[in-house]
């Protein structure tokens, strides 16, 4: 863009960054160059470094599907929780001993998930960066069996007066 005098701030050298693509010709300089190190020294590290710095950079499908999982347990805990104060806080016809019980073990549940999200993700990236065999989720067995608990805390909360 050009200012009424008639100079181009964006045709100095070293402003913008280089495209990945051919510029279209509307009178942009083709090439710009990014000068500041700072920028290129942040793009070059990831968190975590315990994690980003073994074996070789996985197919970004499979990390993506990763991250999606990791997410997918936030999301879980998230919906326990909710569920747990939900169960509590609107007091439903459930025996309140039994009703507390069940609860507590969702919100603890629920509070367990994100962790589980956090290391399963490092485990599954870890493995496939050095090429092993992907671990199993360690949580879901424990989540299952929680949820039949907390199920037959209900039940039985709604059978006993």
């Amino acid at each position: 863009m050009a200012y009424a005098d008639g100079s181009n701030p964006s045709a100095r050298k070293g402003v913008g960054v280089r495209l990945p693509f051919p510029a279209p010709d509307i009178g942009l300089r083709r090439h710009v160059r990014l000068t500041d190190q700072r920028f290129v020294d942040m793009t070059r590290r990831r968190f975590p470094d315990s994690v980003y710095g073994r074996g070789t950079e996985p197919d970004a499908r499979f990390s993506l599907a990763n991250e999606r999982t990791f997410l997918a347990w936030v999301s879980v805990g998230l919906a326990l929780v909710s569920v747990g104060v939900g169960l509590q806080a609107f007091a439903v016809n459930v025996q309140p001993a039994l009703r507390l019980a069940a609860s507590v073990l969702l919100v603890i549940a629920g509070t367990a998930s994100p962790v589980q999200a956090w290391f399963g993700w490092a485990r599954v990236e870890t493995a496939m960066r050095e090429q092993r065999p992907l671990p199993s989720v360690g949580m879901a067995p424990l989540l299952v069996i929680l949820l039949g608990v907390v199920g037959v805390l209900i039940v039985l909360g709604l059978l006993i007066p």
